[in-house]
Parts: C-alpha cells; sequence; structure tokens
C-alpha cells in the first residue's frame, strides 16, 4: 500500500478500523439495515457491481477482507489529502484521526466540520478538540471505543508545544 504522505502505523490503524467496523466474512445488515460486508464495506455503494454481489455470498477469505480495507483506506486517505492537504503535514495520530473519521461520515460529510477545520488552518487544537465533541458524530456516535480512539489523537496536539500548523 502506498499511502502519500502518510506517516502513522498502517498496520495499528486497520486493527482499529476491524475493531470499530466490525471484521465478518459474511453479508450482514447492519445497524442501519445496510448490506455490509468485510470491514464496514457496503455492498451496494463500495461494491455495486453484480459479479461482486454472486462473489460475496459465499463470503469473503481474510486475505480477501485484507485487500479490500487495504484498498478502502488508500482510497479515503487519497480523498482526504485531495479535499484537505494539510492532513497531510500533521503528525500520525491526527492523520490517523482524520482518516477514521473519513471511512466513517465519508470525506464530503468530513469536509463539512468547518470550524474544526478552521482550528486545524489556525493551531487551534482546543478549538479542533472541542468542535469534534460538539458535532452530530460525536453526539450521535454510540461506539465509545472510536470517539476514544479519535478524540485521543487530536487531543495528542494539545500543549505549548504541539501548536505545528
Amino acid at each position: 500500500m502506498n499511502l502519500k504522505n502518510g506517516i502513522f502505523d498502517i498496520a495499528d490503524f486497520r486493527d482499529a478500523l476491524s475493531e470499530h467496523e466490525g471484521r465478518r466474512n459474511k453479508k450482514y445488515q447492519d445497524h442501519k439495515g445496510v448490506w455490509t460486508i468485510g470491514v464496514g464495506f457496503n455492498i451496494d455503494v463500495d461494491m455495486p457491481s453484480k459479479v461482486v454481489h454472486a462473489l460475496v455470498e459465499d463470503g469473503l477469505t481474510e486475505e480477501q477482507i485484507d485487500r479490500m480495507l487495504d484498498v478502502h483506506i488508500e482510497e479515503h486517505w487519497h480523498d482526504l489529502i485531495e479535499a484537505k492537504p494539510i492532513v497531510a503535514e500533521l503528525p500520525g495520530p491526527v492523520q490517523e484521526a482524520f482518516l477514521n473519521m473519513a471511512f466513517q461520515l465519508g470525506v464530503p460529510r468530513l469536509k463539512k466540520f468547518k470550524n474544526m477545520w478552521s482550528g486545524v488552518e489556525e493551531g487551534d487544537w482546543q478549538r479542533v478538540v472541542d468542535e469534534a465533541k460538539d458535532s452530530n458524530w460525536f453526539r450521535n456516535d454510540t461506539q465509545e471505543s472510536r470517539l476514544d480512539y479519535v478524540i485521543s489523537r487530536l487531543e495528542t496536539m494539545l500543549g505549548p508545544a504541539r501548536n505545528i500548523v
């Protein structure tokens, strides 16, 4: 995998996504009734072809799930950096936080966190953390482990020596 400018630990990130999204080799309906497989792959959006639908009927191997996850992470990374180039300049833990949010929300929705992104651009990391916590995403995501993961990585930037942008 080639995450251009990514400086975080990709293996740890894969593990975190697998924990947050779940990892299943058979298709299932998620909490919103969306048909899903692997590590949070929306079958209709991420794999719309009839050929793929036929393939997932029998389930996926661990190797197939890993490969799909790598491709999915790389696509989200590319989209995130294209939308918010500043992310490529940030420390690894902060990159992980934003990429995790992009994976869950999609980059178009993540871009709508205007006040949070203003905080990033201004180097106001307390504002970044506060805006993330004061969002519908934070209030409505019932998975505390994901919220803790993201917020703890954003909080690594708090303190006078961490204001790098």
